[in-house]
């Protein structure tokens, strides 16, 4: 992740959260990047850590053309003024993830369970001893 934030940052981007600064030995920050080019290894590559890229478009056309312009299927998400226009543009894309069972711990929400958390905290202590 280091790298990859410090190649975004070197061509341009902006780190509104965090930066290669957020990558520590055991664990790393969350990063938030704008303004990020499509030739970035943090736009064409998994980046394997805590990090976003948010980049405005002028039109649903770019939006589109620039989720294509990459080789892997990377996660991308779709925020629109209404349902119906966000749903007619995920069908554009030449892959999309679509969400068909409910997880049985929801950790990725902003609003996690309480329930889900603690279990989730219990695991990891078992997993990691602490």
């Amino acid at each position: 992740m280091r790298w990859q934030g410090r190649d975004a940052l070197e061509k341009g981007a902006t780190a509104v959260v965090g930066g290669v600064d957020s990558v520590h030995e055991r664990y790393i920050d969350p990063v938030v990047l704008s303004d990020v080019p499509d030739t970035s290894s943090a736009v064409q590559e998994e980046t394997f850590g805590p990090t976003v890229v948010v980049d405005q478009v002028r039109d649903v056309d770019e939006a589109v053309e620039r989720t294509n312009n990459t080789h892997y299927g990377l996660g991308a998400s779709v925020f629109a003024r209404s349902k119906s226009d966000g749903l007619r543009e995920v069908s554009r894309p030449h892959a999309i993830t679509i969400q068909r069972f409910r997880p049985p711990l929801n950790l990725f929400a902003v609003d996690s369970p309480e329930r889900d958390m603690k279990i989730a905290k219990r695991m990891f202590r078992m997993q990691h001893a602490r």
